[in-house]
Parts: structure tokens; C-alpha cells; sequence
């Protein structure tokens, strides 16, 4: 489809209209936005008084800001050429126009008309006769009416100075797809058409991938808002980030074929999202799930959905779990990879001796310590496993009564885990709260941690362990 000759398919031509011969058009993205979405108007409908009435209605609502527009009119009368305001003459009917574009300020002119008693002259003068561009189809042109239409005011509101927000964007692209697709298929099942796809990119200045993803979301909302769930405006970029999340998408909230969530998935994402009780309200709730749906037990993942955890904690703790496994996922990776290695290429190269022997100084210096201090062979490290057994808190207030040395231990016995027997400070006190089992979060967690870091403060001064990387208070235990 040609789109750079589209100034060739229609003519805008200057008329003045009363008020009373202005129609809303409930087909218009920003009502699409608030519910109405997926559903035709006959042109009789369209002219209805109870049609028009519930559009009045809805375009009041605060989010549309009418009531401020209402207030300039009212206090400077009607001026023209605030922005575009185009019509379209209603086929069979005589001197009646649907309003394509301005359908706020046409709604502002009526509410005020139906109060004028209050209004100053000038004002009413200057709404009884509002000048507009009506829009004139040139019959036999290469591109339809809708096309053109969708082109035009794609250009305004999409990727031109006035865009509407992201719901009614992708309202707007998903009807202009629906449309072409039905054509395609005669209106069988709904799918994606890559080609489709590529075609609106071109109509509307955008890349596929934008075209896609609105589709995806519009098509979602549509199926929330019919099926009678909660879905607000405002939670319209919380469905974007879980519809952009490829996973998410398509392993948790199960999307099909014809771009829809599951029954399983409609009901995770009303539990998540859109009832009152909802944990996640915002991108950052949104982001802390999407790492526990990622790393935790499905369990943790179910306290979420069903409320029954709290998001933080869980967020937390699968944070804690993710960080103690970090050095089990690298020495595993080793492994794998030591596994998998092909040695039958191998020459004796000087290259490959030197990446040898650096694999050897590795190991000697980080692997075999882990050894030595696993208590995988060594009796010694086995006594004082059994001494720590001894001393083990079990409550934050035993660990604050402990006796200096004993907290030494705890501390230098966890840190033996570390790689390289080093360590970040900011991560020590969790290690080590961790290693003797001391489970506890909030203030009590912070308490012990903060007493944990006293003691290792303590330890640098005394020389019992060496502190270097002072931007990160990165700490080494002392090699005996």
C-alpha cells in the first residue's frame, strides 16, 4: 500500500456548523479507552440521543480534563484554530456530522449550550457557529476511506505534536488491524499476520515491533473489559510490562495464538493487579515480581498471587537465596564446562600451555582454599565446626550477649565460604546470620547486622582481618 500519496485521497474544506450538528463518535480511541471498546455503532445509533447522552457522559470524566476547557470557553468564547477540528458528513443524513477530531472541545460546547442562561453574550455568540474541516473522501482513490482516515489521524495523535496517551494509541493501531485482518480472513479466528504487522508499521511512521506490542495489549484489555474485569486506565502500563515481558507473556499468564491470556492468566493478573487488595501498584512492585516469578520456589511465587505474602519479605528473601547461590552456580558452570572440554584438538601450544597454567594458578589459589576450608578432609576444621555448634545463636538476643571472641568466630568461620576468603562488608552480616541459621527480618535483622559489622570493624583494627577496596569496604580474612 502506497501511503505518500494519501494528501491525494481526500480534501479538508473550511465550513461553519451549529453545535446541534455535531455528532460524537463513539468509536473514538479515547472512549474505546474507557470501556467501550469492540463494539459497532450503526449510523442510527450513532445519531441516537441515548448514544450521544452516555458519550457526553463519559467524556466528562476528569481524566479528559473538559471541565478546564469548559472553563477557558466560558470565560473567552469559542476560538478556532486552538487545533484541529474535522468532520465527516453522516451518510443519509442531511447537514449532520460526525466529529473525527475535536471530540472534547465539542462536548465542552454542548454541556456549556445546555446552561447558556449563565453565560456572557459573547460567549454564546461565539458558539453559534463553529468553523471546522470536513473531511471529503475522493471516491476512486488507491487507498480506502478507513486507510486514509486511519493515516490521517494516525499522523496527529501517534507520531505527530498531539498523541494521545498509550491506550488509546493501541486502541487505535488494534482497530486499524482488526479491520484489515478481517478482511484477510473473512473474520475466522483471530491471529497475528505478520504482513499485516509490516503494512500498519509503514501507514503509521512506526517499527513492527511497536505495531505488535499494541496490538498484544489492546487486544488483552479488550478481553479484560468484556469479561468484566476491574481494569482502570491506570493500570493500562502495568498490562504493557507484563505483556512486554516475553516469558511472563507467554509461560505465566499463558498468551495464545489469537493474543489472549488464559482463564488461569486472567485470573493471576486480576489477583496481581486489579483487585483492591492488589500487591502490585506500580512498575517497581511490578519489577520485584518479575524477579521472584524469575528465581523463587513456586511457592513464593503462589504467596504473591494469592496474598497470602507479603511482596518486600518475599522479594527479600528470594534475593538472600539468589546471593548464597551465586558461588554453587559458578563452581557448577566450572564443572560443566571442565566436563564438556574437547582435549582431542589439543597440541601442546605455547598458547594453550600458558591458558593452562593459568587455569592451574586458579585453581591452586581459589578452588583449593574452598577445599581447605569445606571440611570435606580436614578433622581439625571438623572440631571446629562442632565448637561453633556450641556457640550458635538462636535469637537476635543471643547473638548481641555473646562474648567478643565468640562473635570473631561466627565471623571468621563464615567468611572462610567466600571465594578467595574475601568479601563485600555490606553482604558480610547476612552471610553470616545466614551460617549460624539465625532467621529474622525488619528491625531485629538490621540490629544484628549492624552488630555483626561493629565486631568486624573491631577485628580490622586488631589485625585480625585486612581491609582493602575502601569504596566498597571490601574485607579479607587474614591467612593463618
Amino acid at each position: 500500500m502506497d501511503i505518500s500519496a494519501i494528501s491525494e485521497c481526500f480534501d479538508l474544506v473550511p465550513v461553519n456548523v451549529k453545535p446541534s450538528q455535531l455528532y460524537l463518535d463513539p468509536h473514538n480511541p479515547r472512549l474505546n479507552a474507557m470501556g467501550i471498546s469492540g463494539r459497532k455503532y450503526s449510523r442510527d445509533e450513532v445519531i441516537s440521543p441515548g448514544i450521544q447522552r452516555e458519550i457526553v457522559k463519559k467524556i466528562l470524566a476528569a481524566e479528559h480534563k473538559v471541565a478546564q476547557l469548559m472553563n477557558n470557553i466560558r470565560t473567552q468564547g469559542f476560538l478556532s484554530g486552538t487545533g484541529a477540528f474535522i468532520v465527516e458528513r453522516i451518510p443519509g443524513e442531511k447537514d449532520k456530522f460526525l466529529v473525527l477530531e475535536g471530540n472534547r472541545r465539542t462536548t465542552a460546547i454542548k454541556t456549556l449550550l445546555e446552561n447558556a442562561g449563565g453565560l456572557p453574550k459573547l460567549v454564546t455568540t461565539s458558539l453559534e457557529s463553529i468553523p471546522v474541516n470536513e473531511f471529503r473522501y475522493r471516491v476512486g482513490s488507491p487507498m480506502s476511506r478507513d486507510d486514509v482516515i486511519d493515516v490521517y489521524l494516525g499522523t496527529i495523535h501517534i507520531s505527530g505534536q498531539l498523541e494521545w496517551g498509550a491506550l488509546e494509541r493501541a486502541l487505535y493501531i488494534y482497530r486499524s488491524y482488526t479491520r484489515e485482518i478481517e478482511s484477510i480472513t473473512g473474520g475466522s479466528a483471530f491471529r497475528l499476520v505478520e504482513d499485516t504487522v509490516k503494512d500498519l508499521a509503514i501507514k503509521f511512521s512506526t517499527d513492527s515491533g511497536a505495531i505488535r506490542k499494541a496490538i498484544w495489549v489492546a487486544r488483552v484489555y479488550e478481553q479484560l473489559v468484556n469479561r468484566g474485569f476491574p481494569i482502570e486506565r491506570k493500570k493500562f502500563s502495568l498490562l504493557e510490562l507484563c505483556i512486554s515481558d516475553r516469558k511472563l507473556r507467554k509461560e505465566f499468564f499463558e498468551m495464545s495464538p489469537s493474543c489472549e491470556f488464559s482463564e488461569k492468566g486472567l485470573e493471576y493478573f486480576n489477583s496481581l493487579m486489579l483487585i483492591e487488595s492488589a500487591p502490585l501498584r506500580n512498575p517497581e512492585h511490578f519489577n520485584m515480581f518479575k524477579y521472584i516469578q524469575r528465581n523463587g520456589e513456586l511457592s513464593q511465587i503462589n504467596a504473591i498471587i494469592t496474598g497470602s505474602g507479603d511482596l518486600g519479605r518475599v522479594y527479600n528473601a528470594v534475593r538472600e537465596r539468589r546471593e548464597d547461590s551465586k558461588v554453587i552456580d559458578q563452581l557448577s558452570d566450572v564443572r560443566d564446562r571442565l566436563r564438556a572440554l574437547n582435549i582431542s584438538g589439543f597440541g601442546a601450544e605455547k598458547e594453550e600451555e600458558n591458558v593452562l597454567l593459568e587455569i592451574k594458578d586458579i585453581v591452586q589459589n581459589k578452588l583449593l582454599v574452598l577445599v581447605r576450608h569445606s571440611g570435606v578432609s580436614e578433622p581439625v576444621v571438623a572440631e571446629s565446626r562442632n565448637a561453633l555448634e556450641e556457640i550458635r545463636p538462636r535469637t537476635v538476643l543471643e547473638l548481641l550477649s555473646l562474648e567478643g571472641q565468640k562473635v570473631h568466630e561466627l565471623i571468621k568461620d563464615a567468611m572462610r565460604h567466600f571465594p578467595n576468603r574475601s568479601c563485600i562488608k555490606s553482604k558480610l552480616a547476612a552471610k553470616v546470620l545466614l551460617h549460624v541459621k539465625l532467621r529474622t527480618s525488619g528491625e531485629p535483622r538490621k540490629q544484628a547486622a549492624g552488630f555483626i559489622e561493629d565486631h568486624l570493624d573491631r577485628m580490622i583494627s586488631v589485625g585480625l582481618v585486612l581491609e582493602y577496596g575502601t569504596v566498597n569496604r571490601r574485607v579479607r580474612l587474614l591467612v593463618d
